[in-house]
């Protein structure tokens, strides 16, 4: 999600024109906003993101296995445990630092249609690269694979979940004594911290045109 959005802000800064010419600007400008909302739900506290829902290898799509689906959200798998990152958590800068630079580049774009929701992104822009800075520093770690970040993303209860989907997360939360779970992961792995914070950094300096997030 947060890659798609930055690229999408930067393709409307580059070929605004282009889409205009299309007839589809506004709805591309609709989409960056409803992921832009998104991220923004995603960062409920300074110290808090929800990185992942559910466990990606339920949605990666092999037709040789007949797993994964593109189908509707009601059809989606029954696992739709909330992973957190945390300051406590000893990695995900990564992760973090790609949501900072998507809503950075999406305040950048929705200045002039949306001040108010840009405004809002670069406030949390600017929270998520502080967390992922001290992520970074002090553990010197990243999310190998953005979940389960070695070991300490911890699961959020499902306030929705009742019967057997409640009792199967019970079950995997007391699995691992930190409450983390361990998720198979084959979709998007990460084995770099660096790219992802220079990449937050620039479209910082771009947002806020301070020297600082070049340095």
């Amino acid at each position: 999600m947060a890659t798609s959005m930055a690229f999408l802000a930067w393709s409307i800064l580059e070929f605004q024109q282009g889409y205009t010419r299309a007839g589809v600007y506004d709805q591309v400008v609709a989409t960056l906003r409803y992921g832009t909302e998104y991220l923004i739900r995603c960062h409920r506290s300074p110290g808090e993101y929800i990185v992942q829902i559910g466990n990606p290898a339920d949605y990666v799509v092999d037709l040789q296995r007949g797993s994964g689906s593109w189908g509707l959200p009601q059809d989606m798998p029954p696992d739709r445990t909330a992973h957190v990152i945390t300051n406590s958590s000893t990695g995900g800068s990564d992760a973090l630092a790609a949501a900072a630079a998507a809503l950075a580049a999406a305040s950048v774009t929705l200045n002039r249609t949306h001040p108010d929701l840009a405004h809002e992104a670069l406030s949390h822009s600017k929270q998520l690269y502080e967390m992922a800075s001290s992520l970074q520093l002090l553990n010197h770690s990243y999310c190998g694979a953005v979940i389960p970040c070695q070991g300490l993303a911890v699961p959020l209860p499902d306030p929705g979940a009742s019967g057997a989907a409640a009792v199967a997360a019970e079950g995997r939360a007391a699995a691992n004594s930190s409450g983390a779970v361990e998720v198979s992961w084959e979709a998007y792995p990460s084995e770099s911290v660096y790219d992802d914070m220079a990449w937050a950094a620039a479209w910082l300096h771009k947002a806020t045109g301070v020297a600082m997030y070049l340095a």
